[in-house]
């Protein structure tokens, strides 16, 4: 858990980039972790 908060934080600091493929690896890893954490 808390290496995917770590990983969240990393990728979510490129969001601001404004760089596009930055961008879009960023959404996708953040959305990825996001789906793996919440317990279905």
């Amino acid at each position: 858990m808390s290496a995917a908060v770590i990983l969240a934080g990393t990728f979510a600091a490129m969001l601001p980039s404004g760089v596009l493929s930055l961008l879009q690896i960023a959404t996708l890893v953040l959305t990825g972790l996001l789906l793996q954490l919440v317990p279905i």
